[in-house]
């Protein structure tokens, strides 16, 4: 008697579940696809941040040298001397500046958006 009672309840929920089961799987696998397209867009935003990032590197360091090698053409032997040392410490101090400001954590969360996240989980701003 018990086998046939788990043998009726089971199939029973069978029917009873299945195109809910069935519903919920095609949910996620169009999830799962969403996230596939999301992270495609991300992995292409980032590889054309790093092309284009690249490429103003080349052009930056063509100009560096361009413009060195044009003073050191112009200026007479002291003053070219002098100025390529002031340029150079502005170059360093402008870097080291600069990559401060980068790496600082603060920086981060404001462009990434993340600040507002937490904000918003902690009930900083109201969420949207």
């Amino acid at each position: 008697m018990r086998r046939l009672l788990y043998t009726v309840l089971s199939r029973v929920s069978q029917s009873v579940f299945t195109p809910y089961v069935t519903v919920l799987l095609d949910l996620l696998r169009i999830e799962a696809a969403a996230e596939v397209v999301r992270g495609v867009r991300v992995l292409r935003m980032l590889f054309l941040s790093g092309l284009a990032t690249a490429l103003m590197v080349v052009l930056a360091t063509a100009g560096f040298v361009l413009v060195h090698f044009a003073l050191y053409a112009l200026l007479p032997v002291p003053a070219n001397s002098i100025v390529m040392l002031a340029l150079g410490a502005l170059y360093l101090l402008t870097a080291i500046l600069v990559l401060r400001w980068i790496s600082l954590e603060k920086t981060w969360l404001k462009y990434s958006g993340a600040k507002r996240g937490m904000d918003q989980a902690t009930g900083k701003v109201p969420r949207d």
